[in-house]
Protein backbone atom coordinates (compact mmCIF):
# COMPACT_ATOMS: atom_id res chain seq x y z
CA UNK A 1 0.00 0.00 0.00
CA UNK A 2 2.78 2.38 0.50
CA UNK A 3 4.55 1.63 -2.15
CA UNK A 4 1.22 2.49 -4.66
CA UNK A 5 0.85 5.87 -2.27
CA UNK A 6 4.65 6.74 -3.26
CA UNK A 7 3.75 5.57 -7.37
CA UNK A 8 1.04 7.99 -7.22
CA UNK A 9 2.36 10.99 -5.83
CA UNK A 10 4.82 11.07 -8.53
CA UNK A 11 3.14 9.43 -11.46
CA UNK A 12 0.09 11.15 -11.06
CA UNK A 13 0.67 15.08 -11.50
CA UNK A 14 2.27 14.57 -14.79
CA UNK A 15 -1.24 13.62 -15.66
CA UNK A 16 -3.03 16.24 -14.62
CA UNK A 17 -0.37 18.86 -15.66
CA UNK A 18 1.30 19.48 -19.13
CA UNK A 19 2.79 22.03 -21.17
CA UNK A 20 0.61 24.38 -22.51
CA UNK A 21 1.75 25.98 -25.98
CA UNK A 22 0.94 28.19 -28.36
CA UNK A 23 1.57 27.69 -32.41
CA UNK A 24 2.63 29.71 -34.75
CA UNK A 25 2.61 29.21 -38.62
CA UNK A 26 4.64 31.55 -40.62
CA UNK A 27 5.55 32.37 -44.40
CA UNK A 28 1.83 31.76 -45.93
CA UNK A 29 -0.70 34.23 -46.05
CA UNK A 30 -3.15 33.04 -48.76
CA UNK A 31 -6.17 31.63 -46.63
CA UNK A 32 -6.99 28.48 -48.54
CA UNK A 33 -3.31 27.38 -47.23
CA UNK A 34 -3.41 28.71 -44.20
CA UNK A 35 -6.58 26.09 -43.59
CA UNK A 36 -4.81 23.35 -45.35
CA UNK A 37 -1.43 23.33 -43.21
CA UNK A 38 -4.24 23.67 -39.74
CA UNK A 39 -6.09 20.63 -40.67
CA UNK A 40 -2.81 18.97 -41.11
CA UNK A 41 -1.09 19.79 -37.91
CA UNK A 42 -1.30 17.51 -35.12
CA UNK A 43 0.31 20.92 -33.11
CA UNK A 44 -2.97 22.71 -33.82
CA UNK A 45 -5.39 19.77 -33.80
CA UNK A 46 -3.79 18.05 -30.38
CA UNK A 47 -3.36 21.77 -28.34
CA UNK A 48 -6.15 20.56 -25.89
CA UNK A 49 -3.76 17.14 -24.99
CA UNK A 50 -0.61 18.85 -24.05
CA UNK A 51 2.38 17.09 -24.17
CA UNK A 52 4.07 16.28 -20.59
CA UNK A 53 7.82 16.94 -21.35
CA UNK A 54 9.70 20.05 -24.49
CA UNK A 55 10.74 16.40 -25.51
CA UNK A 56 7.49 14.83 -26.35
CA UNK A 57 6.88 18.60 -27.88
CA UNK A 58 9.73 18.20 -29.98
CA UNK A 59 8.79 14.83 -30.68
CA UNK A 60 5.23 16.18 -31.96
CA UNK A 61 6.66 19.33 -33.73
CA UNK A 62 9.01 16.65 -35.55
CA UNK A 63 6.17 14.71 -36.23
CA UNK A 64 4.04 17.43 -37.85
CA UNK A 65 7.30 18.59 -40.73
CA UNK A 66 6.18 15.62 -42.60
CA UNK A 67 2.23 16.08 -42.44
CA UNK A 68 2.53 19.39 -43.76
CA UNK A 69 4.85 19.00 -46.29
CA UNK A 70 3.46 16.09 -47.50
CA UNK A 71 -0.28 18.31 -47.38
CA UNK A 72 1.59 20.98 -49.17
CA UNK A 73 2.87 18.45 -52.23
CA UNK A 74 -1.08 16.84 -52.13
CA UNK A 75 -2.17 20.42 -53.66
CA UNK A 76 1.26 20.98 -55.62
CA UNK A 77 3.91 22.23 -53.77
CA UNK A 78 6.39 20.14 -54.52
CA UNK A 79 9.00 22.23 -53.64
CA UNK A 80 8.05 23.12 -50.19
CA UNK A 81 10.15 23.40 -46.84
CA UNK A 82 9.03 22.87 -43.34
CA UNK A 83 11.18 24.36 -40.15
CA UNK A 84 10.67 24.59 -36.73
CA UNK A 85 11.76 26.44 -33.48
CA UNK A 86 10.69 26.27 -29.86
CA UNK A 87 10.68 29.17 -27.59
CA UNK A 88 10.53 28.75 -23.40
CA UNK A 89 10.47 32.28 -22.33
CA UNK A 90 7.81 33.64 -20.53
CA UNK A 91 5.55 31.03 -22.80
CA UNK A 92 6.24 28.12 -24.67
CA UNK A 93 5.15 28.80 -28.57
CA UNK A 94 6.56 26.69 -31.35
CA UNK A 95 6.98 28.72 -34.47
CA UNK A 96 6.42 26.52 -37.38
CA UNK A 97 7.80 28.07 -40.66
CA UNK A 98 6.56 27.14 -44.12
CA UNK A 99 8.51 27.91 -47.48
CA UNK A 100 6.05 26.43 -49.98
CA UNK A 101 7.66 27.44 -52.86
CA UNK A 102 6.19 27.99 -56.31
CA UNK A 103 3.00 26.10 -57.30
CA UNK A 104 3.22 23.02 -60.10
CA UNK A 105 0.67 23.09 -62.85
CA UNK A 106 -0.12 19.96 -64.56
CA UNK A 107 1.45 19.57 -67.89
CA UNK A 108 -0.70 16.45 -68.88
CA UNK A 109 -3.58 13.34 -67.67
CA UNK A 110 -3.32 10.78 -69.71
CA UNK A 111 -6.09 7.92 -69.48
CA UNK A 112 -5.31 4.71 -70.95
CA UNK A 113 -7.98 1.93 -71.13
CA UNK A 114 -7.45 -1.83 -71.98
CA UNK A 115 -10.01 -1.76 -74.52
CA UNK A 116 -11.97 1.25 -76.40
CA UNK A 117 -15.40 2.06 -75.28
CA UNK A 118 -17.65 3.88 -77.10
CA UNK A 119 -19.88 4.76 -74.58
CA UNK A 120 -17.77 6.22 -72.16
CA UNK A 121 -15.53 8.22 -74.14
CA UNK A 122 -14.07 10.74 -71.46
CA UNK A 123 -12.65 14.03 -71.32
CA UNK A 124 -10.70 15.48 -69.13
CA UNK A 125 -13.46 18.73 -69.29
CA UNK A 126 -16.03 16.31 -68.14
CA UNK A 127 -13.43 15.16 -64.99
CA UNK A 128 -12.94 18.88 -63.89
CA UNK A 129 -9.79 18.66 -64.96
CA UNK A 130 -7.22 21.79 -66.52
CA UNK A 131 -4.47 21.44 -67.86
CA UNK A 132 -1.77 24.26 -67.33
CA UNK A 133 -3.42 25.10 -63.86
CA UNK A 134 -2.54 23.28 -60.00
CA UNK A 135 -4.33 20.16 -59.54
CA UNK A 136 -4.82 18.35 -56.16
CA UNK A 137 -4.65 14.86 -55.33
CA UNK A 138 -8.71 15.32 -54.25
CA UNK A 139 -9.14 16.22 -57.66
CA UNK A 140 -7.03 12.96 -58.87
CA UNK A 141 -9.13 10.91 -56.68
CA UNK A 142 -12.56 12.59 -57.55
CA UNK A 143 -11.24 12.22 -61.33
CA UNK A 144 -10.90 8.81 -60.71
CA UNK A 145 -13.96 7.92 -59.50
CA UNK A 146 -15.86 9.77 -62.68
CA UNK A 147 -14.17 7.49 -64.80
CA UNK A 148 -15.19 4.18 -63.11
CA UNK A 149 -18.72 5.81 -62.62
CA UNK A 150 -18.59 6.92 -66.52
CA UNK A 151 -17.61 2.80 -67.18
CA UNK A 152 -20.59 1.87 -64.77
CA UNK A 153 -23.17 3.36 -66.42
CA UNK A 154 -22.76 1.99 -69.35
CA UNK A 155 -22.26 -1.64 -68.27
CA UNK A 156 -18.97 -1.77 -67.04
CA UNK A 157 -19.21 -2.10 -62.81
CA UNK A 158 -16.34 -4.15 -62.28
CA UNK A 159 -13.83 -1.37 -63.95
CA UNK A 160 -10.88 -0.80 -61.40
CA UNK A 161 -7.83 1.77 -61.50
CA UNK A 162 -5.22 -1.06 -62.46
CA UNK A 163 -1.99 1.52 -62.30
CA UNK A 164 -1.75 5.51 -61.60
CA UNK A 165 1.44 7.34 -62.38
CA UNK A 166 1.79 10.81 -61.01
CA UNK A 167 5.95 12.24 -62.88
CA UNK A 168 7.19 15.58 -60.98
CA UNK A 169 9.49 17.52 -63.33
CA UNK A 170 10.71 19.28 -61.18
CA UNK A 171 12.85 21.64 -63.28
CA UNK A 172 9.63 23.01 -65.38
CA UNK A 173 7.40 22.86 -62.21
CA UNK A 174 4.59 20.69 -63.66
CA UNK A 175 2.81 17.16 -63.34
CA UNK A 176 1.92 14.41 -65.19
CA UNK A 177 -0.72 12.13 -64.46
CA UNK A 178 -1.04 8.70 -66.01
CA UNK A 179 -4.28 6.48 -65.41
CA UNK A 180 -4.52 2.91 -66.54
CA UNK A 181 -7.74 1.18 -66.68
CA UNK A 182 -9.05 -1.96 -66.74
CA UNK A 183 -12.38 -1.84 -67.86
CA UNK A 184 -13.45 -4.93 -67.10
CA UNK A 185 -16.24 -7.76 -68.75
CA UNK A 186 -19.66 -6.25 -70.21
CA UNK A 187 -22.05 -7.27 -66.98
CA UNK A 188 -25.59 -7.98 -67.72
CA UNK A 189 -28.30 -7.57 -64.95
CA UNK A 190 -28.24 -10.99 -62.95
CA UNK A 191 -30.65 -12.31 -60.72
CA UNK A 192 -31.39 -9.51 -57.30
CA UNK A 193 -32.09 -11.04 -54.04
CA UNK A 194 -33.91 -8.68 -51.85
CA UNK A 195 -33.12 -8.71 -48.02
CA UNK A 196 -34.85 -7.05 -45.06
CA UNK A 197 -38.44 -7.18 -46.42
CA UNK A 198 -41.03 -7.75 -43.14
CA UNK A 199 -44.67 -6.73 -44.84
CA UNK A 200 -44.04 -5.11 -48.40
CA UNK A 201 -43.82 -8.00 -50.46
CA UNK A 202 -41.66 -8.22 -53.24
CA UNK A 203 -43.55 -8.21 -56.33
CA UNK A 204 -43.65 -4.72 -55.32
CA UNK A 205 -40.49 -3.85 -55.65
CA UNK A 206 -40.07 -6.39 -58.44
CA UNK A 207 -42.57 -4.02 -60.20
CA UNK A 208 -40.06 -0.88 -59.81
CA UNK A 209 -37.22 -2.05 -61.54
CA UNK A 210 -37.25 -1.19 -65.25
CA UNK A 211 -34.61 -3.91 -66.56
CA UNK A 212 -34.87 -7.69 -67.20
CA UNK A 213 -32.52 -10.20 -66.55
CA UNK A 214 -29.75 -10.01 -69.75
CA UNK A 215 -30.03 -6.16 -69.99
CA UNK A 216 -26.60 -4.64 -70.16
CA UNK A 217 -25.74 -3.40 -67.08
CA UNK A 218 -25.99 0.54 -65.92
CA UNK A 219 -25.34 1.98 -62.39
CA UNK A 220 -28.28 5.41 -63.29
CA UNK A 221 -30.92 2.58 -63.35
CA UNK A 222 -30.06 1.31 -60.04
CA UNK A 223 -30.39 4.69 -58.60
CA UNK A 224 -33.71 5.60 -59.92
CA UNK A 225 -34.94 2.67 -57.79
CA UNK A 226 -33.61 3.27 -54.98
CA UNK A 227 -34.94 6.96 -55.28
CA UNK A 228 -38.18 5.89 -56.18
CA UNK A 229 -38.68 3.03 -53.03
CA UNK A 230 -37.25 5.75 -50.85
CA UNK A 231 -39.61 8.75 -52.42
CA UNK A 232 -42.96 5.81 -51.84
CA UNK A 233 -41.79 6.35 -47.94
CA UNK A 234 -42.07 2.69 -47.40
CA UNK A 235 -38.25 2.50 -46.64
CA UNK A 236 -36.21 3.96 -44.84
CA UNK A 237 -33.03 2.72 -46.22
CA UNK A 238 -32.25 1.02 -49.77
CA UNK A 239 -28.75 -0.26 -50.50
CA UNK A 240 -28.06 -1.91 -54.02
CA UNK A 241 -24.73 -3.53 -54.51
CA UNK A 242 -23.26 -6.07 -56.89
CA UNK A 243 -21.74 -9.24 -56.88
CA UNK A 244 -17.78 -8.88 -57.49
CA UNK A 245 -17.48 -11.53 -60.47
CA UNK A 246 -20.03 -12.36 -62.78
CA UNK A 247 -22.01 -15.58 -62.98
CA UNK A 248 -21.39 -18.50 -65.34
CA UNK A 249 -24.11 -17.32 -67.48
CA UNK A 250 -22.01 -13.80 -67.73
CA UNK A 251 -24.03 -11.78 -65.67
CA UNK A 252 -24.23 -9.96 -62.54
CA UNK A 253 -25.73 -11.16 -59.48
CA UNK A 254 -27.49 -8.26 -57.82
CA UNK A 255 -28.45 -8.04 -53.57
CA UNK A 256 -30.82 -5.27 -52.67
CA UNK A 257 -30.99 -4.46 -48.59
CA UNK A 258 -33.92 -2.52 -47.47
CA UNK A 259 -34.98 -1.49 -43.91
CA UNK A 260 -38.96 -1.06 -44.22
CA UNK A 261 -40.29 2.40 -42.42
CA UNK A 262 -43.38 3.00 -40.45
CA UNK A 263 -46.32 1.83 -42.65
CA UNK A 264 -49.23 3.29 -40.40
CA UNK A 265 -49.09 7.39 -38.85
CA UNK A 266 -51.78 9.20 -37.15
CA UNK A 267 -51.95 12.67 -37.45
CA UNK A 268 -53.57 15.37 -35.60
CA UNK A 269 -52.73 19.33 -35.54
CA UNK A 270 -54.26 22.67 -35.30
CA UNK A 271 -54.06 25.88 -36.70
CA UNK A 272 -55.10 29.71 -37.16
CA UNK A 273 -55.45 31.59 -40.42
CA UNK A 274 -56.94 35.28 -40.67
CA UNK A 275 -58.96 33.33 -43.76
CA UNK A 276 -59.81 30.50 -42.14
CA UNK A 277 -59.98 31.36 -38.44
CA UNK A 278 -59.30 28.40 -35.81
CA UNK A 279 -58.88 24.70 -37.34
CA UNK A 280 -57.93 21.71 -36.74
CA UNK A 281 -56.76 18.34 -38.65
CA UNK A 282 -56.84 14.49 -37.84
CA UNK A 283 -56.10 12.08 -40.05
CA UNK A 284 -54.71 8.29 -40.67
CA UNK A 285 -53.19 7.20 -42.85
CA UNK A 286 -51.89 3.55 -43.99
CA UNK A 287 -48.72 3.42 -47.27
CA UNK A 288 -48.83 -0.72 -47.24
CA UNK A 289 -52.02 -1.29 -47.35
CA UNK A 290 -52.59 -5.44 -48.51
CA UNK A 291 -48.73 -5.52 -49.24
CA UNK A 292 -48.06 -3.98 -51.91
CA UNK A 293 -47.45 -0.43 -51.36
CA UNK A 294 -51.31 0.78 -52.08
CA UNK A 295 -52.12 4.04 -49.66
CA UNK A 296 -55.43 4.56 -47.74
CA UNK A 297 -56.07 7.34 -46.09
CA UNK A 298 -58.65 8.95 -43.91
CA UNK A 299 -58.52 12.58 -42.69
CA UNK A 300 -61.21 15.60 -41.65
CA UNK A 301 -59.92 19.01 -41.85
CA UNK A 302 -61.95 21.40 -39.68
CA UNK A 303 -61.83 25.29 -39.32
CA UNK A 304 -64.46 28.23 -39.47
CA UNK A 305 -64.41 28.86 -42.96
CA UNK A 306 -64.40 25.21 -44.43
CA UNK A 307 -64.54 21.97 -43.50
CA UNK A 308 -63.07 18.93 -45.27
CA UNK A 309 -63.42 15.48 -44.87
CA UNK A 310 -62.40 12.76 -47.33
CA UNK A 311 -61.35 9.40 -47.85
CA UNK A 312 -58.54 8.20 -50.64
CA UNK A 313 -57.18 4.80 -51.97
CA UNK A 314 -53.74 5.00 -54.23
CA UNK A 315 -52.76 2.14 -56.11
CA UNK A 316 -49.17 2.24 -57.61
CA UNK A 317 -47.83 0.93 -60.85
CA UNK A 318 -51.63 0.23 -62.24
CA UNK A 319 -51.32 -1.70 -65.37
CA UNK A 320 -48.23 -0.49 -66.38
CA UNK A 321 -44.83 1.07 -64.23
CA UNK A 322 -44.91 4.82 -63.06
CA UNK A 323 -48.52 4.82 -63.29
CA UNK A 324 -50.87 4.98 -60.15
CA UNK A 325 -55.08 4.43 -59.71
CA UNK A 326 -56.15 6.78 -57.21
CA UNK A 327 -59.57 7.19 -56.07
CA UNK A 328 -61.38 9.39 -53.19
CA UNK A 329 -64.80 10.07 -52.04
CA UNK A 330 -65.02 13.88 -49.95
CA UNK A 331 -67.23 15.78 -48.31
CA UNK A 332 -66.60 19.94 -48.46
CA UNK A 333 -68.68 22.71 -46.62
CA UNK A 334 -66.78 26.12 -47.68
CA UNK A 335 -68.43 29.26 -45.71
CA UNK A 336 -66.99 32.95 -46.97
CA UNK A 337 -67.90 36.23 -48.08
CA UNK A 338 -68.92 35.48 -51.56
CA UNK A 339 -71.18 31.84 -50.92
CA UNK A 340 -72.01 28.88 -48.86
CA UNK A 341 -71.22 25.57 -50.96
CA UNK A 342 -71.75 21.88 -50.10
CA UNK A 343 -70.19 19.21 -51.86
CA UNK A 344 -70.19 15.58 -52.30
CA UNK A 345 -67.79 14.79 -54.79
CA UNK A 346 -66.70 10.99 -55.67
CA UNK A 347 -63.51 10.83 -58.61
CA UNK A 348 -61.19 8.07 -59.57
CA UNK A 349 -58.29 9.02 -62.04
CA UNK A 350 -54.82 7.88 -64.00
CA UNK A 351 -51.78 9.44 -62.55
CA UNK A 352 -48.56 8.85 -65.29
CA UNK A 353 -45.09 10.07 -64.66
CA UNK A 354 -44.50 9.82 -68.48
CA UNK A 355 -40.02 10.34 -67.37
CA UNK A 356 -38.30 12.82 -65.46
CA UNK A 357 -40.20 16.19 -66.67
CA UNK A 358 -43.52 15.29 -67.82
CA UNK A 359 -46.48 14.09 -65.67
CA UNK A 360 -49.88 14.00 -66.64
CA UNK A 361 -53.38 12.58 -65.25
CA UNK A 362 -57.11 12.06 -66.75
CA UNK A 363 -60.40 10.86 -64.74
CA UNK A 364 -63.65 10.87 -63.72
CA UNK A 365 -65.59 13.20 -61.02
CA UNK A 366 -69.04 13.64 -60.09
CA UNK A 367 -70.00 16.31 -57.55
CA UNK A 368 -73.13 17.20 -56.24
CA UNK A 369 -72.72 20.86 -55.35
CA UNK A 370 -75.64 23.14 -53.37
CA UNK A 371 -75.29 27.19 -53.32
CA UNK A 372 -76.35 29.46 -50.92
CA UNK A 373 -75.97 33.05 -49.62
CA UNK A 374 -74.73 33.96 -53.30
CA UNK A 375 -76.09 36.17 -56.05
CA UNK A 376 -76.73 32.79 -57.98
CA UNK A 377 -78.06 29.90 -55.68
CA UNK A 378 -78.43 26.42 -56.76
CA UNK A 379 -78.36 22.98 -56.86
CA UNK A 380 -75.60 21.17 -59.14
CA UNK A 381 -74.98 17.52 -60.32
CA UNK A 382 -71.99 17.45 -62.39
CA UNK A 383 -70.17 14.79 -64.17
CA UNK A 384 -66.59 15.79 -65.82
CA UNK A 385 -63.56 13.74 -67.17
CA UNK A 386 -60.52 15.98 -65.85
CA UNK A 387 -57.30 16.32 -67.88
CA UNK A 388 -53.83 17.28 -66.44
CA UNK A 389 -50.35 18.00 -67.89
CA UNK A 390 -47.38 19.32 -66.60
CA UNK A 391 -44.11 19.60 -68.00
CA UNK A 392 -41.61 21.00 -64.92
CA UNK A 393 -37.55 21.43 -65.35
CA UNK A 394 -37.97 22.80 -61.57
CA UNK A 395 -35.26 21.34 -59.18
CA UNK A 396 -37.33 21.46 -56.00
CA UNK A 397 -40.81 20.93 -55.05
CA UNK A 398 -41.27 23.10 -51.64
CA UNK A 399 -38.13 24.94 -52.60
CA UNK A 400 -37.55 25.54 -56.54
CA UNK A 401 -34.01 28.16 -57.25
CA UNK A 402 -33.80 27.01 -61.24
CA UNK A 403 -35.93 25.67 -64.28
CA UNK A 404 -39.63 26.09 -64.81
CA UNK A 405 -43.18 24.48 -64.81
CA UNK A 406 -45.85 24.75 -67.48
CA UNK A 407 -49.18 23.25 -66.25
CA UNK A 408 -52.34 22.82 -68.14
CA UNK A 409 -55.61 21.51 -67.23
CA UNK A 410 -59.15 21.20 -68.96
CA UNK A 411 -62.23 20.45 -67.42
CA UNK A 412 -65.25 19.92 -69.54
CA UNK A 413 -68.59 19.85 -66.69
CA UNK A 414 -71.95 18.24 -67.54
CA UNK A 415 -74.73 19.51 -65.40
CA UNK A 416 -76.95 15.86 -64.98
CA UNK A 417 -79.77 18.20 -63.41
CA UNK A 418 -80.29 20.84 -66.35
CA UNK A 419 -80.18 19.58 -69.73
CA UNK A 420 -77.50 20.91 -72.44
CA UNK A 421 -76.12 22.85 -69.55
CA UNK A 422 -72.18 22.45 -70.33
CA UNK A 423 -68.84 24.58 -69.92
CA UNK A 424 -65.07 23.77 -70.09
CA UNK A 425 -63.12 25.50 -67.57
CA UNK A 426 -59.21 25.92 -68.54
CA UNK A 427 -56.27 26.96 -66.49
CA UNK A 428 -52.77 27.36 -68.02
CA UNK A 429 -49.90 28.15 -65.14
CA UNK A 430 -46.70 29.02 -65.72
CA UNK A 431 -43.90 29.37 -63.46
CA UNK A 432 -40.28 30.82 -64.04
CA UNK A 433 -37.09 30.57 -61.80
CA UNK A 434 -33.86 32.58 -62.52
CA UNK A 435 -31.18 32.12 -60.05
CA UNK A 436 -28.42 34.80 -59.09
CA UNK A 437 -25.41 35.00 -57.18
CA UNK A 438 -24.79 30.76 -56.63
CA UNK A 439 -28.97 30.69 -55.63
CA UNK A 440 -28.99 33.63 -52.92
CA UNK A 441 -31.31 35.42 -54.84
CA UNK A 442 -34.03 34.11 -57.11
CA UNK A 443 -36.34 35.89 -59.24
CA UNK A 444 -39.42 33.96 -59.00
CA UNK A 445 -42.57 34.95 -61.64
CA UNK A 446 -46.20 33.38 -61.29
CA UNK A 447 -48.71 33.72 -64.17
CA UNK A 448 -51.96 32.03 -64.66
CA UNK A 449 -54.37 32.45 -67.23
CA UNK A 450 -57.97 30.92 -67.02
CA UNK A 451 -61.06 31.05 -69.27
CA UNK A 452 -64.73 29.18 -68.70
CA UNK A 453 -66.71 28.69 -71.78
CA UNK A 454 -69.81 27.32 -73.79
CA UNK A 455 -71.81 28.80 -70.59
CA UNK A 456 -73.27 31.84 -69.37
CA UNK A 457 -72.41 33.05 -65.80
CA UNK A 458 -75.54 31.90 -63.91
CA UNK A 459 -75.01 28.54 -65.06
CA UNK A 460 -71.47 28.29 -63.70
CA UNK A 461 -71.80 27.33 -60.08
CA UNK A 462 -70.38 29.81 -57.67
CA UNK A 463 -67.87 27.88 -56.33
CA UNK A 464 -66.31 26.90 -60.22
CA UNK A 465 -65.65 30.50 -61.01
CA UNK A 466 -62.73 32.25 -60.82
CA UNK A 467 -62.53 34.33 -57.72
CA UNK A 468 -59.24 36.13 -56.12
CA UNK A 469 -58.21 36.75 -52.99
CA UNK A 470 -56.23 33.14 -51.83
CA UNK A 471 -52.70 32.75 -51.05
CA UNK A 472 -52.06 30.92 -54.72
CA UNK A 473 -53.03 34.98 -56.45
CA UNK A 474 -54.13 38.08 -54.95
CA UNK A 475 -52.85 38.27 -50.84
CA UNK A 476 -53.98 40.46 -49.00
CA UNK A 477 -57.87 41.00 -50.17
CA UNK A 478 -60.70 38.84 -48.65
CA UNK A 479 -60.43 35.62 -49.42
CA UNK A 480 -62.24 34.24 -53.02
CA UNK A 481 -63.80 38.15 -53.27
CA UNK A 482 -61.79 39.75 -56.28
CA UNK A 483 -64.10 39.69 -59.29
CA UNK A 484 -66.75 42.14 -61.17
CA UNK A 485 -69.43 42.83 -58.73
CA UNK A 486 -73.32 43.43 -59.06
CA UNK A 487 -75.38 46.69 -58.08
CA UNK A 488 -74.89 46.06 -54.53
CA UNK A 489 -71.26 45.44 -54.72
CA UNK A 490 -71.68 41.52 -54.21
CA UNK A 491 -68.49 39.39 -55.97
CA UNK A 492 -70.00 37.94 -59.31
CA UNK A 493 -67.30 35.98 -59.68
CA UNK A 494 -65.65 35.25 -62.97
CA UNK A 495 -65.84 33.30 -66.61
CA UNK A 496 -61.61 34.80 -67.04
CA UNK A 497 -59.25 35.62 -64.75
CA UNK A 498 -55.33 36.89 -65.14
CA UNK A 499 -53.45 36.39 -62.29
CA UNK A 500 -49.51 37.56 -62.32
CA UNK A 501 -47.10 37.10 -58.62
CA UNK A 502 -43.55 38.22 -58.74
CA UNK A 503 -40.62 37.57 -55.98
CA UNK A 504 -37.29 38.03 -55.40
CA UNK A 505 -36.32 35.78 -52.80
CA UNK A 506 -33.40 36.83 -51.16
CA UNK A 507 -31.23 34.38 -48.71
CA UNK A 508 -30.00 36.36 -45.95
CA UNK A 509 -28.67 33.64 -44.30
CA UNK A 510 -28.27 29.57 -44.60
CA UNK A 511 -31.70 29.56 -42.16
CA UNK A 512 -33.62 32.70 -43.06
CA UNK A 513 -34.41 34.28 -46.25
CA UNK A 514 -36.77 37.68 -47.36
CA UNK A 515 -39.63 37.66 -49.62
CA UNK A 516 -40.68 41.03 -51.05
CA UNK A 517 -43.87 40.59 -53.08
CA UNK A 518 -46.44 41.91 -55.69
CA UNK A 519 -49.43 40.24 -56.86
CA UNK A 520 -51.63 41.60 -59.97
CA UNK A 521 -54.59 40.25 -61.19
CA UNK A 522 -57.76 40.47 -63.21
CA UNK A 523 -61.14 39.28 -63.10
CA UNK A 524 -63.68 39.78 -66.30
CA UNK A 525 -66.84 38.21 -66.73
CA UNK A 526 -65.94 37.57 -70.65
CA UNK A 527 -64.76 34.52 -71.68
CA UNK A 528 -61.43 35.24 -73.10
CA UNK A 529 -59.15 37.59 -70.46
CA UNK A 530 -59.37 41.38 -71.03
CA UNK A 531 -56.36 43.15 -69.72
CA UNK A 532 -58.66 45.91 -70.17
CA UNK A 533 -60.54 45.29 -66.97
CA UNK A 534 -59.87 47.11 -63.39
CA UNK A 535 -56.47 45.25 -62.18
CA UNK A 536 -56.23 44.37 -57.92
CA UNK A 537 -52.99 44.81 -56.82
CA UNK A 538 -51.53 44.08 -53.48
CA UNK A 539 -47.47 44.09 -52.07
CA UNK A 540 -45.89 42.47 -48.94
CA UNK A 541 -43.20 40.96 -47.48
CA UNK A 542 -42.22 37.51 -46.74
CA UNK A 543 -40.13 35.51 -44.01
CA UNK A 544 -38.91 31.90 -44.53
CA UNK A 545 -37.24 29.44 -42.44
CA UNK A 546 -35.09 26.93 -43.66
CA UNK A 547 -35.52 23.42 -42.42
CA UNK A 548 -34.58 20.11 -43.17
CA UNK A 549 -37.97 19.00 -44.85
CA UNK A 550 -38.47 22.12 -46.84
CA UNK A 551 -38.92 26.30 -46.32
CA UNK A 552 -41.56 27.77 -43.63
CA UNK A 553 -43.30 30.50 -44.80
CA UNK A 554 -45.25 33.67 -43.47
CA UNK A 555 -45.85 36.32 -45.69
CA UNK A 556 -47.55 39.98 -44.81
CA UNK A 557 -49.53 41.10 -47.53
CA UNK A 558 -51.23 44.75 -48.37
CA UNK A 559 -53.89 45.30 -50.64
CA UNK A 560 -53.35 48.19 -52.69
CA UNK A 561 -56.94 48.45 -54.15
CA UNK A 562 -58.52 47.90 -51.50
CA UNK A 563 -62.26 48.38 -50.82
CA UNK A 564 -64.46 48.57 -48.31
CA UNK A 565 -64.88 45.28 -46.58
CA UNK A 566 -61.11 44.38 -47.37
CA UNK A 567 -58.47 43.62 -44.31
CA UNK A 568 -56.30 46.18 -44.11
CA UNK A 569 -53.35 43.22 -44.26
CA UNK A 570 -53.84 39.50 -44.56
CA UNK A 571 -51.26 36.92 -42.77
CA UNK A 572 -49.93 33.47 -44.36
CA UNK A 573 -48.45 30.89 -42.85
CA UNK A 574 -47.51 27.25 -44.44
CA UNK A 575 -44.84 24.79 -45.78
CA UNK A 576 -42.92 25.29 -48.63
CA UNK A 577 -42.61 28.61 -51.15
CA UNK A 578 -45.79 30.27 -52.44
CA UNK A 579 -44.77 28.68 -55.79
Amino acid sequence: MRFFCIFLAFIFPIFLYGINYQVQFTGIRDPELQKLVGDSSDLKKLKDRPPYSLNALNYRAKNDLTKIVKALRSHGYYDAKVSFDIETENQVTVFVKITPGPRYVLEAYNIYQNTDIECAKINLKDLGVNLNAPITWKQIINAELDILTALAECGYPLADIDKRDVSVDMLDKNITVSEWIYNGPLARYGPISIMGLNTVKPEYILNKIPWEEGDIYSSVDLEKVQQKLIQTELFSSVLVTHAEELDPEGQLPLKMHVEEARHRSFNIGASYATVDGFGGVVGWVHRNFRGMGETLRIEADIAQASKVGFVSYTKPDFWIRDQNLFSEAAAVRENITAYLAITYRGQIRLDRQFNKYFYGSIGARGEYISIHDSIDNGKFFLLSPPVFLRFSTANSLLDPTKGFTISYKVTPYFNVRKEDDFFIKHTLLTKLYFPTFDSRLVFAFRILVGSIGFSPLTDIPFNKRFLGGSDDDLRGYRYRTVSPTDGMGNPTGGRSAIYATFEPRIMVTDKIGVVPFTDWGTVSTKVAPNVNEKWFKSVGIGIRYFTFFGPIRADLAFPLDRRRRDPGYRIYVSIGQTF
